[in-house]
């Protein structure tokens, strides 16, 4: 007698097969994507650097780099290859060239600083009909950020300018950055450059010194408006010396001058260390520590396509003596270049701290 299956066994048994075979194919493909993009890189270099080979290799190959110009459509880097140095086409070289940055590839790695670094996006991978990358429009003037360039003359530090009315960056220069005649941008390493002096705008975090006098005279009008003082609180008699309460520590102005019985604006024009430092005790720590929350101290502040700037603080716990220091820019406090400029853009704005903005548009 023979035994018939039925059709539904058949196709229970055809759905079984199927099931098994698939999961041979995802088994194999799995251990196959595992070993090659997973395993086999980290035993066999070869296959890292021919990916960045290719990746370059098809890159400069073809495409042409975008155009950066400035504010005025001056142009400050244009139709340079992605292989070349970055002083083709580059009329404002030293000026410019630690603020622009580079992108490139080598056989290890992706090398990516500063602006183009940051916009390689627009400038290498959105291309034209002719394959050349976007239109870059920077917020700088180029005759100012040469101008202020000039006028650093070898000497370490950044000048920083910008709008008050919009945060725009008006020009961002140093003298701490990068020949690439010298420095051929395949051959340097991201990680180097972030550990130089080459963002020292941005990068480079000091005590701000009397620039932050402006900080503890904010925190001191405020707490005049609060507490209805009247302005006999910003009388100070400056005998050219002064020690902070419960300390030894003595501080004394710029080249020991004495100014006498003097208020907050003439503190202020004469940049009295010994005013502020007795007026940032009067203020507290409290008060003062608002005030620089409200002026970002302490906190990241993102620029656009630029860089995250740093800044920090730590007044103490109730000594006189740090709070002293930092009422006039010393002690534990430091804050970068760009971010002094953006406290006398908030002064300068009514009170309106405005994010920094360095592109000003970008056209595909």
């Amino acid at each position: 007698m023979t035994n018939k299956r039925s059709p539904e066994s058949i196709s229970m048994r055809r759905i079984r097969l199927v099931e098994v075979v698939g999961i041979i194919v995802s088994l194999v493909f799995t251990s196959f994507f595992a070993y090659k993009y997973l395993i086999n890189p980290r035993i066999n270099t070869d296959a890292n650097k021919t990916k960045y080979q290719i990746i370059y290799d098809a890159i400069k190959s073809y495409a042409i780099e975008g155009t950066i110009v400035d504010r005025d459509g001056n142009t400050i880097l244009g139709n340079a290859a992605v292989d070349s140095k970055a002083t083709a086409d580059y009329p404002q070289n030293l000026s410019y060239a630690w603020l622009l940055g580079y992108y490139s590839i080598n056989e290890h790695q992706q090398n990516s600083y500063g602006l183009r670094g940051n916009l390689k996006d627009y400038l290498l991978f959105q291309l034209d009909k002719n394959n050349q990358g976007a239109l870059v429009k920077l917020t700088t003037n180029t005759d100012l950020q040469n101008y202020t360039y000039q006028l650093l003359d070898g000497m370490e530090g950044s000048i920083t300018v910008l709008d008050n009315q919009t945060g725009e960056i008006l020009c961002l220069s140093s003298q701490s950055t990068v020949d690439f005649n010298v420095n051929d941008p395949d051959s340097m390493l991201a990680s180097n450059v972030a550990e130089s002096q080459y963002r020292r705008g941005t990068f480079e975090k000091d005590p701000p010194g009397s620039t932050f006098k402006v900080v503890t005279a904010a925190a001191a009008l405020t707490m005049q408006e609060d507490e209805n003082l009247d302005d006999s609180f910003f009388q100070f008699n400056d005998t050219g010396s002064y020690i902070p309460a419960g300390s030894d520590f003595v501080i004394t102005n710029f080249q020991n001058q004495v100014f006498g019985t003097i208020d907050m604006n003439t503190a202020l024009a004469k940049s009295c260390n010994c005013y502020f430092a007795d007026l940032g005790i009067r203020v507290g720590a409290d008060k003062l520590t608002k005030m620089m929350n409200a002026f970002m101290v302490g906190k990241d502040i993102t620029i656009p396509y630029l860089d995250t700037i740093h800044s920090s603080y730590n007044i103490g716990n109730n000594d006189n003596a740090e709070l002293a220091q930092t009422a006039f820019g010393q002690g534990n406090t430091t804050i970068t270049p760009l971010h002094i400029a953006m406290m006398a853009q908030a002064i300068a704005n009514d009170g309106v701290m405005l994010q920094p903005q360095i592109v000003k548009s970008i056209q595909s």
